[in-house]
């Protein structure tokens, strides 16, 4: 795919520039709360094509609402019935998962690549902990560069763990924090489906 396909392929499918623009914007920021002209600003959408998709929005059910004196903040809603697949398509589009997914041919013979619930969920990650999880043989020169321009893009510090196929086999037989916490919270495949990745080496 070339650089632009996927916000191409969003753009189609989802109908409206600015209901893309604001999708987007609730799921890189999936913990704040935005009010109307707030989100105006950050889009550079008018705020009545802006107001118009929040009511469709969240009458949809993917965003819910509170009043608070006269301004009214939208945030996301985690229990929509599809927020973790429309979430799996916009992770694509931006900073890490739009890089891993734009380069994944040259980051080498990969099996998994995956968004841990910490980057899904904006949290301060580390080593233990991190936002990537990548499993195969991998260009790490390939791979660094990807984390040096997701940081650029996303103005914070990105970790990422690499195993082997191997190493995940061990890691899930012995339950590794990192790989255990990526089979019970959510996530998100970049590379590989999330199938394959449950049931790799016979172990769940």
């Amino acid at each position: 795919m070339l650089k632009n396909d996927l916000q191409k392929i969003v753009l189609g499918l989802f109908t409206s520039r600015v209901r893309v623009k604001l999708i987007s914007l609730f799921f890189t920021n999936p913990r704040d709360s935005f009010h109307m002209r707030q989100i105006s600003r950050i889009t550079g959408e008018q705020i009545n094509a802006v107001r118009r998709e929040l009511i469709s929005l969240e009458k949809a059910g993917l965003l819910t609402s509170q009043q608070y004196g006269i301004k009214k903040f939208y945030s996301l809603n985690a229990s929509f019935p599809l927020f973790n697949e429309i979430r799996s398509i916009f992770v694509k589009t931006y900073g890490l998962g739009y890089y891993v997914f734009l380069h994944r041919k040259e980051l080498g013979d990969v099996i998994f690549a995956i968004l841990t619930h910490t980057y899904l969920n904006r949290e301060d990650s580390e080593e233990n902990n991190p936002d990537l999880i990548v499993v195969g043989e991998v260009n790490r020169i390939v791979l660094e560069r990807i984390i040096r321009d997701s940081e650029e893009v996303e103005k914070r510090k990105l970790h990422y763990r690499i195993f082997s196929a191997k190493e995940l086999e061990i890691a899930k037989k012995r339950k590794d924090l990192i790989i255990y916490s990526a089979l019970v919270l959510p996530r998100s495949m970049i590379i590989g489906t999330d199938e394959d990745f449950v049931m790799y080496g016979g172990i769940i």
